[in-house]
């Protein structure tokens, strides 16, 4: 009975210091190699990728130094070469020891340096792959049984990825086996760049974060589904491109670029190609000069659309408050989507012109005013056909225009098209006169307080309108045509004591009462291209001194022709008087012909 206890005890001493013996060969550098590659080829053998380490080390418990990490795979467009999974120049590790016993993993410390990855096709319609500066993690919370992964804290640095989307991403006819979930309490991105690729290449986002931490972050592999709590990012940049449309000068919805780029986010969803984000705080500077100091509000994006629901920014000019959605294909020229927005708020001359500044004509775009432009309204549509109902656009000291309406061809003045119920009210708009003619200019002014209730009518560069207008105490309903490129013009007005002086402050002329038909084509008299054609009765009208009450007036001009007619029948003259002349150059050569009743011109 002894012999049997005292032989037990030798074999479990023995069994003891072999395994004691055992376990401390890994500590024993040459045995840490040698175990290494054992362990690398069978790995290798078994998923089918060339696994390599250069040098191992590691130190009691569980702190692992290894160098040259490489991950190989045959590439699935060509056998005959590999695609890098992974290379990794160092990577230091501190595990703890006992809850590997359960199946679980708990990570003091992991630090990879200058690291090369390549997720291929692990992780379903997605491809994350690019050069890390530094990766370092502290994990206490993967769980090896339910593919699951807890991580305390985590730091991406001297980072370059690309994350390729969808069809991007070579098809897998493999059914996935990645149910892996990540939980991340804080990640921190120093010198980290990201860029993102929607389906096709469409579409491309690039990030630049200098400087960002995201907390409560969750990604669920096999549904491709990503959220994050709270995102601070205090510094960076970011590129959105549309990559098949043409970039176009100024402010270029399908090819932005903003620098300067700060941003505090209460929530981040990505799912199925839709982005969700609440923006709470925001700033950045874009490539055309539009620089936002405050931005806060909701943005929603997938592949078709983009939406903006309750947007608060603020820019050096403008203060604005919007709702937007834009299907990301409204400004194509062909079957475009749609672009709807309400908008209250005010626009500086600055802001205003990177957006409208290109369609406006050079000379009103220069002389604009340096107010800010007042919106409150909405519109719908895109650059081929937009609607606006009740849109109000007040530009102080200068004009209050409400319309109802729709403008066709925005982008091509000469085929612009329009169909607008139109309220307005004026101020100073001598901001428009450099838009006119010189010898328009030098006679007709454009004074405050026009009052305007119509409808107006635009095609390409025809113009018109019937309405009623008043300004001074006067009144005038119309309707009028005008044409920009012919200078021609058609015109049918009744006018109650119409300031006419107020509009010509150098003819002398009085408050005007009467009837006006009038066609013709040009405005200087003397000029052989002119035409005109007209018929008016004066009710109630003077000119200085006199009285030119009870008058009708008809003309004619064609040719260098000028056929002139008036009836009078007040106290300065009683009868008729006719004209007839030529002009030729500067010259007027004609004949005058009375046949008065009563002349008193005293």
């Amino acid at each position: 009975m002894k012999r049997a206890i005292k032989w037990g005890g030798i074999i479990v001493l023995t069994s003891a210091l072999l395994i004691t013996l055992l376990t401390l060969l890994f500590y024993f550098p040459p045995f840490q190699n040698w175990a290494v590659k054992q362990a690398s080829a069978y790995a290798s053998k078994k998923t089918g990728m060339q696994i390599s380490v250069g040098s191992v080390r590691l130190s009691f418990p569980l702190d692992l130094d290894m160098r040259e990490v490489k991950v190989l795979e045959p590439s699935r467009k060509n056998k005959q070469i590999n695609d890098t999974v992974a290379d990794i120049t160092s990577m230091v590790a501190d595990v703890q020891l006992l809850p590997l016993l359960r199946k679980q993993v708990m990570v003091d410390k992991l630090v990879m340096n200058n690291m090369k990855v390549n997720t291929t096709h692990f992780i379903d319609n997605v491809c994350i792959k690019g050069d890390v500066g530094t990766l370092s993690l502290k994990a206490h919370g993967i769980d090896l049984s339910k593919e699951y992964v807890k991580l305390n804290n985590a730091l991406l640095s001297d980072a370059s990825l690309t994350v390729e989307l969808s069809d991007t991403v070579p098809p897998d006819t493999t059914p996935s086996q990645n149910f892996w979930k990540i939980n991340i309490d804080r990640l921190k991105l120093r010198n980290a760049a990201l860029t993102v690729r929607m389906p096709g290449d469409s579409l491309s986002v690039n990030t630049l974060f200098n400087k960002a931490q995201a907390t409560q972050v969750y990604l669920d592999l096999h549904k491709a589904l990503y959220t994050v709590g709270h995102i601070d990012w205090e510094s960076g940049g970011l590129r959105y491109d549309q990559n098949f449309v043409p970039a176009v000068r100024g402010f270029d919805y399908n090819h932005l670029l903003l620098t300067g780029l700060a941003m505090k986010a209460d929530s981040f969803y990505y799912y199925n190609s839709r982005i969700d984000l609440k923006v709470i705080q925001g700033r950045f500077r874009e490539k055309s000069g539009f620089t936002v100091d405050s931005l806060r509000g909701r943005f929603t994006m997938d592949s078709l659309r983009l939406s903006l629901p309750d947007l608060k920014f603020s820019t050096p000019g403008s203060q604005v408050n919007m709702k937007m959605s834009m299907d990301l294909n409204a400004f194509d020229d062909v079957r475009p989507g749609i672009f709807q927005t309400e908008v209250h708020g005010a626009i500086g001359r600055q802001d205003l012109m990177l957006f409208i500044g290109d369609a406006l004509p050079r000379k009103l775009a220069k002389s604009w005013p340096r107010y800010p432009l007042v919106v409150n309204g909405g519109i719908r549509g895109n650059m081929q056909k937009m609607h606006f109902p009740g849109l109000t656009l007040k530009l102080p000291g200068s004009f209050n225009v409400t319309g109802n309406g729709f403008v066709e061809n925005l982008m091509s003045p000469n085929r612009l098209r329009a169909d607008v119920d139109l309220r307005a009210r004026t101020q100073n708009l001598k901001f428009i006169l450099p838009m006119l003619p010189r010898e328009v200019t030098s006679t007709i002014r454009i004074p405050e307080g026009i009052t305007f209730k119509g409808r107006v009518h635009v095609n390409g560069n025809q113009y018109g309108s019937r309405f009623v207008a008043t300004q001074g105490g006067g009144t005038l309903r119309g309707d009028v045509n005008f044409n920009a490129q012919r200078m021609a013009y058609q015109a049918k007005l009744s006018a109650n004591r119409l300031p006419l002086h107020h509009f010509l402050p150098r003819m002398g002329l009085r408050p005007f009462t009467g009837t006006a038909n009038i066609t013709g084509e040009g405005t200087d008299i003397m000029s052989p291209r002119t035409r005109l054609k007209a018929d008016v009765k004066m009710h109630s009208f003077g000119y200085d001194k006199y009285n030119l009450s009870g008058v009708t007036f008809r003309a004619q001009v064609a040719n260098g022709h000028v056929v002139a007619r008036i009836n009078s029948k007040n106290k300065l003259l009683k009868g008729t008087l006719t004209v007839d002349a030529l002009t030729r150059g500067r010259m007027f050569r004609g004949t005058l012909g009375c046949d008065l009743e009563k002349a008193d011109l005293f």
